[in-house]
């Protein structure tokens, strides 16, 4: 049965604070636009740094951005748990423009992505095809933060 999300955060909270859980923190996060040369097959990285003490969740993604006619532009993005650090990439959807001279490039995703306190999620934009022209990538992320339990 789907309850829908406005259900879900308060029953989560609500299970939380009769269980002991740890809280969680909203979190929205903007990397910084990134933009990439003529001949530069990535731009340079974005880094969210993520607080000692919490993990956070990612639960979903906005990648856009602008590259040339015969490019596609997708989103690489790190994180680290446990000490294990994975890729995923986010290949946008071209939609090309009028005139054609470029390719706006979207991606709206709902994801699970984890990282640890102390680490950083790494942003980074790629192109495929030709490396010619400038060209840009923003990537967008909402989710949480959760308190982690201390050591005992």
């Amino acid at each position: 049965m789907n309850l829908g999300r406005r259900w879900v955060l308060p029953a989560a909270r609500a299970l939380a604070a009769s269980h002991d859980f740890p809280e969680v923190t909203p979190r929205n996060a903007r990397t910084v636009g990134k933009m990439w040369g003529d001949g530069d097959a990535s731009t340079p990285q974005s880094r969210y740094r993520v607080p000692d003490g919490k993990r956070l969740v990612v639960e979903f993604l906005n990648v856009y951005g602008t590259v040339a006619d015969e490019q596609r532009a997708f989103a690489i993005i790190t994180t680290s748990v446990n000490g294990n650090s994975l890729d995923y990439g986010f290949p946008a959807n071209p939609i090309p423009t009028t005139p054609q001279f470029r390719t706006d490039s979207y991606l709206n995703q709902t994801v699970r992505l984890y990282a640890d306190g102390g680490t950083d999620v790494v942003f980074r934009g790629y192109r495929m095809g030709s490396f010619r022209g400038e060209g840009f990538l923003f990537v967008n992320f909402s989710g949480y933060l959760v308190d982690l339990p201390s050591a005992r």
